[in-house]
């Protein structure tokens, strides 16, 4: 993983973060919205800025994985089931 990535990830905010752990878990930006007890269009916009720290075109579950991977968050989450390719090393 590159440095950009690695910093990019420590950049995120606390809320990106919680972000990142609740689509992971396969949650849509409303459902993440009623947990967060926010907007779902603030979670579209948080979505949106996270994409550019990480200068990814989405969020696909291999960037979601990586980020929660390098934040040293993957073992906190419970029943983390990932396979794709950085999972798999």
């Amino acid at each position: 993983m590159c440095n950009h990535f690695l910093k990019a990830v420590e950049m995120l905010t606390e809320i990106e973060s919680k972000i990142v752990t609740l689509l992971f878990q396969g949650l849509s930006a409303k459902e993440a919205a009623r947990i967060l007890q926010c907007s779902h269009r603030t979670v579209e916009g948080q979505i949106s800025n996270i994409k550019l720290k990480l200068g990814v075109p989405k969020l696909s579950g291999e960037v979601l994985c990586r980020i929660l991977y390098s934040s040293g968050k993957a073992g906190k989450i419970e029943n983390l089931e990932c396979s794709c390719f950085f999972c798999k090393k």
